[in-house]
């Protein structure tokens, strides 16, 4: 038969040994330090669940209980410290109109870290900018990119692209919104859309700036086409590459340039052959034909 001693945790005691039955306990003077010196983790979670709320002013007295009990517990001690943040970001928010406290929500995220103990608390402040934007119908194109935006980051990137595609339909929009939403379809596994919005983004820099940019994104095959081809030329070869579906004339910027004008008539062509309108199609091939023989090549290859 198996000696029960063996099972003993190290430090405790057998207070109890029957035919199916161990029970172990610390002895009296080990666990009155224990109890002395290790928080309560019921007073912890409760300090959270208030952080969670925003109640603000009942998360500090449950922290500072735990701190007065156990003096050395270090996730009080930063739970407190980011609970000073916060109040200062968002203190009488209450008495705040509709509008003013969701940009006050929307600042104060930027306040806290995506990560660790701060992170807990933009959580907190996300779920309470989502809320409030949701009872108080919030839902207009101005309301668009911080709706989008908060969702994303909250896990929620299949709600995010609908708000975020709202937002960069608006003319004169944030020129990033284009980047944020490749992220929004990037992480709902549409990797296509991702690039053809990430894209067109680059498009928005000159070509130094768009190589820098073009580092950032996630998909490895943006900076290579930047690299390879030029941001403004970049969009009709991973089209070429099955990379991203073609970009439409009007996510195109104004200016003229050669590379724009080849992925003008690229878009041109394909819309004449859908028509079925052979001979504009062929004017467009022939255009071209004469800008980059290379480019035309692979078309050509593509059509089959």
């Amino acid at each position: 038969m198996r000696n029960p001693q063996a099972d003993r945790p190290r430090g405790y005691r057998m207070i109890c040994h029957g035919a199916s039955t161990v029970r172990w306990r610390l002895p009296y003077n080990d666990a009155v330090q224990l109890e002395l010196f290790s928080p309560d983790r019921t007073a912890l979670a409760e300090g959270w669940e208030t952080v969670e709320r925003l109640d603000l002013a009942r998360a500090r007295r449950v922290f500072e209980d735990v701190l007065d009990r156990w003096p050395e517990t270090e996730e009080a001690t930063e739970a407190l410290r980011w609970l000073t943040v916060a109040e200062e970001r968002l203190d009488g928010m209450e008495g705040d109109a509709p509008r003013e406290l969701i940009t006050r929500l929307w600042n104060a995220r930027d306040a806290f870290p995506r990560q660790g103990l701060g992170g807990r608390f933009r959580e907190a402040v996300l779920a309470r900018l989502l809320s409030e934007m949701q009872v108080r119908g919030l839902g207009g194109p101005a309301d668009a990119p911080c709706q989008g935006e908060a969702l994303l980051e909250a896990g929620r990137p299949g709600a995010a692209v609908r708000w975020l595609t709202r937002a960069v339909a608006v003319p004169g929009c944030r020129k990033d919104l284009r980047r944020i939403l490749g992220l929004a379809f990037w992480a709902s596994e549409r990797p296509k859309e991702a690039r053809r919005h990430w894209l067109a983004w680059l498009l928005t820099f000159d070509e130094e700036e768009a190589a820098r940019a073009a580092a950032s994104v996630p998909a490895p095959e943006i900076p290579r086409l930047v690299a390879a081809h030029g941001a403004a030329s970049a969009p009709v070869w991973a089209w070429l590459e099955g990379l991203a579906p073609l970009l439409k004339d009007d996510e195109l910027p104004g200016r003229r340039t050669e590379a724009l004008e080849l992925h003008r008539h690229v878009l041109a062509a394909e819309e004449a052959r859908r028509r079925g309108d052979l001979d504009e199609a062929i004017t467009h091939r022939e255009a071209l034909l004469r800008l980059d023989p290379e480019l035309l090549r692979r078309y050509m290859h593509r059509l089959g």
